[in-house]
């Protein structure tokens, strides 16, 4: 009995000498293969580059969001770009695109206003789309006129007849025209003397007049779109009148110089030619006021008198517009 048990003891010796050896040899194998795998990445040749980076996470992407193998089934659940998107984009519902080139903000046109709207179906526009600015205005009157002379001792009353040129410049404002405004006259005439014993001797008679002052019109209608436009316009002009008288066959001659102020009130109508250019009958009435008359005959002293009267003219005017 004592024999089996010495033998017992000495089996379970070599029982745990052969374990311990045996873990010892694990380990050591262990040991091998983890210093062979390292020496395997360390050693990597440049073409194992793709191979490294398709298996490991870069510590930016472990900030920014999954790897690439954790990227590819988040793909497919919330469903797959289209083919062809664009490189860079994200596949995430609610991750913004990156790489979308930037959009072009294109500027809106403004719409039209009510009365450029109306202008452009009008004729009214200018080559570059604006209306009117200003126009010129050139009008052929022809006149009759009553003055009343009152001299220190008498008074006299004239009335004449003639023709004379007007020519305004008014800048356009909407309905409302304004602007300077020059009055032209010239008038030249010749008449038989008749207690001259040749025939052929002749008076002659020489007027011209000057003025200057402002106007103003009021459009009843759309200039830039109708063609029939009624108007009414209102003048204020300074005019300085020359008569001069010559006998003929004799050296005598009288020179008449007439000073006024002169208030006018009119109307009539623009009938527009197409564009830019319209005709403008009309009827104008002017009052006379604060005028004066000076007469200078040849030897004698000169004589003044002050004048009032009234002038009514009717004219065929031609504007012209841009």
């Amino acid at each position: 009995m004592k024999l089996i048990k010495n033998i017992s003891i000495l089996s379970a010796l070599f029982a745990g000498t052969s374990f311990g050896a045996n873990d010892s040899n694990s380990e050591i194998e262990n040991n091998n293969n983890e210093r062979q795998n390292t020496d395997l990445i360390q050693n990597h040749t440049p073409e194992d580059d793709s191979v490294r980076e398709y298996f490991e996470t870069d510590a930016s992407d472990n900030d920014q969001g999954p790897s690439k193998f954790a990227q590819a089934p988040a793909a497919d659940d919330a469903g797959a770009a289209a083919v062809g998107a664009p490189t860079g984009t994200t596949t995430d519902a609610g991750a913004a695109p990156t790489g979308t080139p930037a959009k072009v903000k294109k500027k809106k046109k403004k719409a039209a206003t009510g009365d450029q709207a109306a202008m452009v179906s009008g004729h009214g526009v200018q080559e570059s789309g604006l209306p009117y600015k200003a126009g010129v205005d050139m009008s052929l009157t022809y006149s009759s006129e009553s003055k009343t002379k009152k001299y220190s001792d008498k008074s006299q009353k004239e009335s004449t007849t003639a023709m004379g040129l007007d020519l305004d410049y008014l800048f356009v404002f909407g309905h409302l025209e304004a602007g300077p405004k020059i009055t032209f006259l010239s008038m030249s005439e010749k008449t038989p003397n008749v207690n001259a014993t040749d025939t052929t001797v002749s008076d002659e008679k020489k007027t011209s007049a000057m003025g200057f002052g402002a106007a103003f019109v009021i459009d009843i209608g759309n200039i830039h779109q109708d063609s029939l436009v009624p108007y009414v316009d209102f003048d204020l002009v300074k005019e300085s009148k020359t008569v001069t008288s010559t006998t003929g066959g004799s050296s005598d001659s009288t020179k008449v110089t007439d000073t006024d102020m002169r208030i006018g009130l009119g109307g009539g109508v623009k009938i527009f030619m197409g564009g830019h250019i319209a005709l403008k009958p009309f009827l104008k009435y002017e009052l006379i006021m604060g005028g004066s008359t000076k007469t200078e005959e040849t030897g004698q002293n000169a004589v003044v008198a002050s004048v009032t009267g009234t002038k009514l003219s009717l004219g065929m005017g031609l504007a012209k517009y841009f």
